[in-house]
């Protein structure tokens, strides 16, 4: 089970930045949004359990190149998460992929390094998880959508059996779909993805 101290500090995080990035892009949600990544934005709703399961950054991975991201595209049509092999994961990105405790290993290391920050308290919990998931971690293929591709970050947790994916960006809004590698201990059930963009 999570721990209850990390749901707690993340859900306020991704409900204060929604909130704030809502504020401040709504007027210009419709303006440079491609087709395709309108297709994939599927926001979690008020009602929703937004209780993140916080999945570590050193779990998540970009697709680098033009050529193996219209591949994932391809791939992602129909389903919004993909199991991969690893050597599925290691192809898509760009020929060598971590292990699942490879990526665990990071992320403890983030952590560790994140508690040197003063005032952090969910560190301990996040060595904690991080160290739980030894042996259960593999890659899947996960839809996200980048508000401004040029410059963005992606915040991902599990809400229940469901993934939350959520994009944010500065700038001018212009949706794009983006591929992502990300290491998990379980297949979600379904992935709500969200994108705002601070100007």
């Amino acid at each position: 089970m999570f721990n209850k101290a990390i749901c707690r500090g993340i859900t306020p995080i991704l409900v204060l930045t929604s909130l704030v990035l809502n504020a401040q892009g709504a007027q210009t949600l419709v303006g440079g949004e491609s087709r395709a990544a309108k297709l994939w934005l599927k926001p979690w709703g008020p009602g929703q359990n937004v209780q993140h399961q916080h999945v570590q950054r050193a779990r998540v991975f970009k697709v680098p190149q033009k050529d193996l991201r219209d591949e994932a595209l391809s791939l992602l049509e129909v389903q919004s998460a993909v199991p991969l092999t690893s050597l599925q994961a290691a192809h898509f990105l760009g020929g060598t992929a971590p292990s699942g405790n490879e990526v665990v290993n990071r992320s403890i290391a983030d952590a560790g390094a994140e508690s040197r920050i003063p005032g952090n308290p969910s560190v301990d919990a996040s060595v904690t998880y991080a160290s739980t998931l030894i042996g259960r971690l593999n890659p899947y293929l996960v839809r996200a959508v980048a508000a401004n591709p040029g410059n963005f970050v992606f915040v991902v947790g599990f809400c229940g059996n469901d993934l939350c994916v959520f994009g944010g960006s500065l700038g001018e809004y212009n949706f794009a779909r983006e591929p992502l590698v990300v290491y998990l201990e379980r297949q979600p059930v379904d992935v709500w993805i969200d994108a705002r963009s601070a100007l």
